[in-house]
Formats: C-alpha cells, sequence, structure tokens
C-alpha cells in the first residue's frame, strides 16, 4: 500500500522502454541502361550459304558474330566471293546496313540479290563494279531498294528490282560513269514505302544519263518524284551532261511529278536532253524546269507532257523540239514561258501541240515585271497547232520610250472547243509610253476557227476596255495588236 503511494507521489508514470530503429543497410544493384552498339565492320564471307540472314555467313575481326549488321555497321563483300556465295537477302527479311563496300574486283558476273528488301542508311556507297548487278531470282518478295539519307553511286553494273525509294533528307540516287542500267518500275524519290514524305535526290550526270535511254523502255522504268509542300523529291538532270529518257513507260509515266520538281540544266554545247516518255505534272507544288540554253527533244510520237494543276517552266534561252502534246488542265495549272520555242518541224516533219482546257493557264512571260519575251509554237502546217479550251492566256504589254510586250506566236491553225471560252488577259504596265506605238501581242499564221459556223465557242479580251488608253484589234491580220492612243 504505502509502495503504491509513492509510486502515486513521483508521478504515477510508467517508465517505457525505447526500441533502437534498425540501420538501413546499403544493397548494391544493377541498373538496366540504354543499349549502346559499337559499329562494326562485317565481312561477307558466304560460308555455308547465300543467305544474308545466317549467322555462319559473318565474322567480325576475323571472329564469328551473334548479331546481323544494323544501320550503324559497314559490310565488306570481296569481289570475287564464288558466284555460289554471292549474298542473296531472302524474301520476307529486312536487311540493313550503313554501306556496302568491295573489296577488289572480278572479271566474271556476279549477282547481289534482294529478294526482300535492303535499307542503307547514312552513309555513301559507291556501286563501281561493272560485273556486280542488283537484282532477284525468284518471283516472291518485295525486291526492294531504300536509301535512308544514304547516298548511291552507280558507276558500273545494273539495277533490276520492282521498287527503290530514296528519302531522308540526304538521300539520293546518283547515275554516273559508265553506270549500265536501271530497271526498276516503281522509283520513288522523296517518299517512304509506309507513304509519308521526306525529301530525296535522282541525280543524272556524266555517262549517266545516255544508260537511260536502254532500258526506260518497254514498260520497264518509271520515275514517281513525290512531296507534300513542305517537303519535296527532286530529279535533275546536271548541267552539261545529257538526258535521255526514252521508249516506253511503266504504268502511264515515264516520269510522274506528284509534288516534287524536276530540273533540267543548261546543255552548253547545245546536245539536245532527249525525252521519250510521258511526264505527268500532278499537284500544285508540282514543276517541272526547263533551264536557260537547255535543249530539249521530246522524241517519240506518244511522249506527252501531262500539266494536271502543276507547272512547267520554260525559261528563257530553252527550246524544244517536239512532236508530242503538252496538255495544261486544271484550275491551278500553268505554263510559264520565258523565251521558249516549241518546235515540232525537223527532217520528218513532225508536229508541235500545246492544249489548254478546263481552267488551264499560260503565262507568257512574268506578271507586271520587266520580263518581255516571246513563246514560239511552230507546227508542221497541220490543224490544230494549239487547241483551246476554258482556258487563260496571259501577256503583258509596258509602256516607255522602248515600250515592250510579251509575244505569244503560233504556227499554223488554232482551234477553240466547241461550247468553250478562251480567255487572253493583257497585263499593260502604263508608263507613260510612245502615242501612237503599236505591239504585236498575238500572232498565228494558220487559221482561227473561234466560232461562225465552228458551233458556239468565243475569245474574250481583258485588259482593253473603254476607259483605257490602249486600243487592240485583231484577226483581220491574224494578230493581237495593241495601240497606245493618249
Amino acid at each position: 500500500m504505502l509502495s503504491t503511494l509513492k509510486r502515486w507521489i513521483r508521478g504515477g508514470k510508467t517508465r517505457t522502454r525505447k526500441t533502437k530503429r534498425p540501420e538501413r543497410r546499403f544493397r548494391p544493384s544493377v541498373e538496366a541502361l540504354e543499349g549502346r552498339l559499337v559499329p562494326s565492320v562485317f565481312q561477307w564471307e558466304g560460308t555455308v550459304s547465300r543467305d544474308w540472314s545466317e549467322l555462319e555467313n559473318w565474322s567480325v575481326g576475323g571472329q564469328s558474330t551473334e548479331v546481323l549488321p544494323g544501320e550503324s555497321d559497314s559490310v565488306l563483300i570481296a569481289a570475287d566471293v564464288t558466284a555460289e556465295r554471292t549474298p542473296q537477302v531472302p524474301a520476307g527479311h529486312a536487311a540493313v546496313a550503313k554501306s556496302i563496300t568491295f573489296v577488289g574486283s572480278v572479271s566474271t558476273p556476279r549477282a547481289f540479290d534482294i529478294e526482300g528488301s535492303l535499307r542503307l542508311k547514312g552513309a555513301t556507297t559507291d556501286w563501281n563494279q561493272d560485273n556486280w548487278t542488283i537484282g532477284y531470282s525468284t518471283g516472291s518478295g518485295d525486291h526492294r531498294l531504300e536509301l535512308d539519307n544514304a547516298v548511291l553511286k552507280l558507276r558500273g553494273g545494273g539495277v533490276a528490282l520492282d521498287q527503290a525509294w530514296v528519302y531522308g533528307g540526304g538521300g539520293a540516287l546518283k547515275f554516273l560513269d559508265d553506270f549500265n542500267s536501271w530497271i526498276v518500275p516503281s522509283t520513288n524519290i522523296g517518299r517512304k514505302p509506309d507513304g509519308t514524305y521526306s525529301s530525296g535526290v535522282l541525280e543524272v550526270g556524266e555517262q549517266g544519263a545516255e544508260r537511260l535511254v536502254e532500258h526506260v523502255y518497254s514498260a520497264t522504268t518509271g520515275f514517281w518524284i513525290w512531296g507534300n509542300g513542305s517537303t519535296a523529291g527532286e530529279m535533275n538532270f546536271l548541267q552539261d551532261q545529257g538526258c535521255d529518257v526514252a521508249g516506253g513507260v511503266y504504268d502511264a509515266y515515264g516520269i510522274g511529278v506528284f509534288g516534287g520538281k524536276v530540273q533540267i540544266y543548261a546543255q552548253t554545247d547545245e546536245t539536245e536532253k532527249q525525252i521519250g516518255a510521258p511526264i505527268t505534272i500532278d499537284g500544285d507544288t508540282s514543276v517541272l524546269k526547263v533551264h536557260e540554253d537547255a535543249y530539249v527533244f521530246f522524241s517519240a510520237a506518244s511522249t506527252t507532257i501531262d500539266i494536271n494543276n502543276g507547272e512547267l517552266q520554260l525559261w528563257g534561252g530553252s527550246y524544244t523540239r517536239s512532236y508530242a502534246l503538252i496538255d495544261v488542265h486544271g484550275s491551278t495549272s500553268r505554263i510559264t514561258a520565258y523565251g521558249a520555242i516549241l518546235n515540232g518541224v525537223d527532217s520528218v516533219s513532225l508536229k508541235s501541240s500545246l492544249a489548254v482546257r478546263n481552267n488551264g493557264r499560260v503565262y507568257v512571260g512574268d506578271d507586271q515585271t520587266a520580263k518581255y519575251v516571246t513563246l514560239t509554237l511552230i507546227g508542221d502546217g497541220g490543224a490544230n497547232t494549239m487547241i483551246l479550251g476554258d482556258c487563260n492566256i496571259y501577256m503583258t504589254v509596258s509602256g516607255g520610250t522602248n515600250g515592250r510586250c510579251s509575244l505569244f506566236v503560233v504556227q499554223d491553225d488554232i482551234s477553240i472547243s466547241t461550247s468553250k471560252v478562251a480567255t487572253f488577259v493583257i497585263n499593260t504596265i502604263e508608263s507613260a509610253p510612245t502615242v501612237g506605238f503599236t505591239y504585236d501581242v498575238f500572232k498565228w499564221q494558220g487559221n482561227f476557227n473561234y466560232g461562225g459556223s465552228y458551233g458556239t465557242r468565243s475569245v474574250t479580251f481583258i485588259g482593253f476596255g473603254s476607259t483605257s488608253p490602249w486600243e487592240w484589234g485583231w484577226h483581220s491580220t491574224k494578230k493581237l495588236w495593241a495601240t497606245y492612243q493618249t
């Protein structure tokens, strides 16, 4: 009792024992890091077969390897590897490499077969082997070559596949020197196989263009140049390097420009650049540009340049000899001419025709600028050298002491399709020209079938009205002329 009272007087608290926290122990562990691959040089051995996907056919640094070449790895192939052991990418396999290099040379034919697909990534491959070809031996598979920001220079041999794709900004296919052949029905520049756009270049130079004439033939090759406004592929025929694309076509296109650009550069020795396959220019950003002093011969009767909402630019000094039809149609289609001649007269009396319809446009010179040039369309004496539908023809007249104008000259006949209206738009730049000075604006040498007994069709002129100081007259002298009156 007394002891209980003493404990109550001390505070009545019960002592508690402090517990000691357990110490945290350090436990070492291994953290998984991002995979890092060191670029390697893979040597093709062909030890057991031709199969690219078999590890036993490869070595790295003289040792066997547990992986196949990747997009950062270079591939070496002994040029004299036996024909029974040359590499073959099997159907269904997607091979990839940074580049391919041949070591040595061989005097007998060798084949690199792509039954599946091969993608070259980010470097330059110089295919300089005359006796090595790229192709396929079976009917199954994609038979596809891709240049992903990579450059392929073809200096020999040849290529025969179903499809090729050039993209990735730095992607480029270059035909050089003694390049033999390119037989690829679907050659796509500026587009990936998945349909997305990414700029690329097809470059034709040196002797390469001369080889194309043999193989863009009998429906074996088609070049498709893609773009979407923000990015575009290009096909460039280099200065003084020739441009032979002749013969047949594949799937209606020799060259199809779908948002991309084709450029034909000058030929200072006046050698003709030959195009004998159809060209389709389709889309608002699609352009075929023939540079100044480029001499182009449209060499086949079946050749057409079909402009559907695209643009054909014929720059000053260009001379095109043709018995092909240039067909301009679509509300944003246009030919912009800076002093070109479309000439169909030669030793076999070929014929040049120009059709402008469905709201197509022809610009002779630049609007409202100092570019005043002549576009001449020359035929062979036959009818309908120029055929007009619902369309606009634009020309420019300026004042000044030495007044100038853009002149459109058509040899032979002009016909306007039944129930159609052709509008000639005359842009005037009035800067105190010489009073009474007369400018020829549009001239023709044949018949102008614009109405009357030819049905309901008409010609409309815009630019010279009652309030304008310009007076115009036409037809009686087979020309449209303009005179400044006050």
